[in-house]
């Protein structure tokens, strides 16, 4: 325990762990978020049916990866800076009781940089 620093209450279902890309920092995902919540380019926010059958290609720009892992979660659980650099182990409580976030990574990770969000699916 004296190696990991636990954070708030992450629920899968409500918000998205949001990886800021190599160089940038939270403001870019906040921005990007607030530009879905707010739809500044017209479109209604994102369900999950909005993406069956019209996946989002891994390519896309970051908005539209955004747009389809949040898909009805109106929140970002996001990593900063100050976890990056104090603490080596991220531990992410996913219940009150203390118990462990179990769920696929895919459905919860957002990452800004499209090349940290292929290396991370090569571990799966």
């Amino acid at each position: 325990r004296k190696v990991t620093k636990s954070f708030e209450i992450w629920e899968p279902t409500q918000c998205v762990m949001a990886f800021p890309a190599v160089g940038s920092d939270i403001r870019s995902v906040a921005a990007l978020m607030h530009n879905i919540l707010v739809g500044a380019d017209g479109r209604t926010f994102p369900r999950p049916n909005d993406f069956q059958g019209a996946p989002t290609r891994v390519d896309a720009p970051p908005t539209e990866r955004l747009r389809e892992i949040l898909a009805e979660r109106r929140k970002i659980c996001m990593y900063d800076d100050n976890m990056h650099a104090n603490y080596s182990v991220v531990h992410f409580k996913a219940e009150e009781d203390g118990t462990r976030l179990i769920t696929d990574f895919y459905t919860f990770l957002y990452f800004e940089g499209e090349s940290q969000y292929t290396s991370t699916i090569h571990f799966n």
